[in-house]
């Protein structure tokens, strides 16, 4: 709980106040309704110009999704780039990729406006990040330097993102793009609440005692002997001397002590409703584009969705193994090629599942840490990661092609082969409604959750590819506590002023 919280309690409660007292907390609590609560954690989708992008080879926008936690920024990126032939030509389009990660530091001296518990007001937050990231076409990744300097423009619960980066490839091998380069972009950032969930860092608790380390000295002697050696006419008897080292190692036990203290960030169990949305990150399958509802629930080190959406699900081109009369049971006969970009496209798909996870960091932790300090049963950190499973039904409709002659193209390759079973392993028109299960690894700071997710469809099998997933959490019942105490605190104000 806050401090900003504590004072709402005692201003709504205390019964008994001196005069003075209540000047120290109209003063307070004035402070507190010109509160500049900037965005401490927040995901964006943001449009990039890609600048960075000989003008000949553009071809439109690119996709930045941001993930910031504190100071850290991470940001995957997406586009399109046109490859040419050797003489000049067009050849085709390819994706290219980025991943960065920054240090985002925002200028808190030169914030303009007020913003309360993230959910009233308006903040001016300019900012600056550096860091590092990679760009990559097709397996072909090179490093670079990239900043930028921005402002975004804080809303409750969102905000705009303005930014003109900088980036510098350290190595520069890909045709078509610049070494360095300027570039703007624009995008729409959702908040991690971190103000309206009560973030707190707070002490979890010392664990101390005794262990015994084993202890190991090892101790060196050298022995030196001289003989008389053989007659030499010119120089008379010789002598030989001969060194020997003897290396002896003493291990024995002792009794040492340990104090570890352990500090994290907690939010308390919540839960919240929120869209959902998923799209593909794969160049293997066509676009997967799906938007839905959540409901989610954090307690500890666990997780629950419930998941209803509904959208484009993309499907790949080919599966790695056919399943035929020589094959009726291959071995990788779920998996889809990541190498067969021929033919890809996507079903009208609508899908209801639930699933349910838990914090891997605190799993590791505990499992590898020599003197872990637990965290409580409702002890919620405000950054997790979340790993898990979902088990779900999705409905498919007829396939559509990314290419015109697609469907000619898959019957062809499905004719060519008399022994093939009718499966939608191999062609996509055989698809039917289907369970499903997930696997899905969940970066989440306060209300948001960037998901990595593997489904798995059982009559739509060329559908089982990796999409990526953006969910937002609105806790419904902090909501409406901050509400109130916004009011509270709006309504002491006039009332100290009317009386004095």
């Amino acid at each position: 709980m806050n401090k900003s919280y504590i004072c709402f309690l005692v201003i709504l409660f205390s019964k008994t106040l001196s005069a003075q007292n209540d000047s120290i907390k109209l003063i307070e609590a004035k402070k507190i309704l010109h509160t500049k609560a900037n965005m401490i954690s927040s995901v964006s989708v943001s449009q990039v110009m890609p600048w960075f992008v000989e003008k000949n080879y553009r071809v439109g926008s690119f996709t930045d999704i941001t993930l910031q936690s504190q100071w850290a920024e991470m940001t995957y990126g997406m586009g399109n780039i046109l490859r040419k032939k050797n003489d000049g030509t067009p050849d085709d389009t390819s994706r290219m990729s980025e991943f960065s990660i920054c240090a985002y530091l925002p200028i808190k001296k030169w914030m303009i406006g007020k913003r309360l518990f993230d959910i009233k007001g308006a903040l001016l937050v300019p900012a600056v990040s550096i860091g590092y990231g990679q760009r990559g076409v097709k397996g072909e990744n090179y490093g670079m330097l990239k900043g930028s300097v921005g402002t975004s423009i804080q809303l409750p619960y969102f905000g705009i993102d303005f930014r003109l980066n900088a980036s510098y490839h350290l190595r520069n091998n890909i045709a078509g793009v610049k070494s360095f380069s300027l570039y703007p972009q624009i995008g729409l950032k959702f908040d991690g609440l971190w103000s309206l969930l009560d973030a707190e860092r707070i002490n979890v608790g010392t664990n101390s005692g005794v262990e015994t380390v084993n202890k190991i000295r090892t101790i060196s002697s050298t022995t030196t002997k001289s003989s008389r050696g053989t007659y030499s006419a010119v120089y008379g008897f010789g002598t030989e001397t001969t060194t020997t080292t003897y290396t002896v190692s003493e291990v024995w036990q002792e009794q040492v002590p340990y104090s570890i203290t352990r500090f994290s960030t907690d939010v308390g169990p919540f839960s919240a409703f929120g869209p959902h949305y998923t799209f593909k990150n794969v160049p293997y399958a066509g676009t997967t584009s799906m938007l839905g509802l959540g409901y989610y629930i954090r307690k500890g080190l666990f997780s629950i969705d419930a998941v209803v959406d509904a959208g484009n699900m993309g499907f790949a081109s080919s599966p790695e193994t056919f399943l035929d009369l020589e094959n009726p049971d291959p071995k990788n006969n779920n998996k889809v090629s990541k190498t067969d970009f021929s033919n890809t496209g996507y079903y009208k798909s609508s899908r209801a599942y639930v699933r349910g996870g838990f914090d891997l960091w605190e799993i590791l932790y505990l499992t590898l840490s020599k003197h872990p300090v637990t965290l409580g049963p409702n002890h919620t950190k405000f950054t997790r990661l979340i790993c898990g499973m979902g088990y779900g039904y999705a409905t498919f409709s007829k396939p559509y092609f990314d290419n015109n002659n697609g469907l000619d193209i898959a019957n062809a390759r499905f004719d060519a082969n008399p022994a093939q079973f009718t499966s939608s392993r191999n062609h996509a028109k055989f698809a039917q409604d289907s369970r499903m299960i997930s696997f899905y690894i969940s970066l989440e700071a306060g209300s948001i959750s960037f998901t990595i997710e593997k489904q798995r469809y059982k009559y739509a099998a060329l559908a089982n590819v990796n999409n990526l997933t953006i969910a937002y959490m609105f806790p419904y019942n902090r909501i409406k506590i901050k509400r109130n105490a916004i009011k509270a605190f709006k309504q002491y104000v006039k009332n100290q002023e009317a009386k004095s």
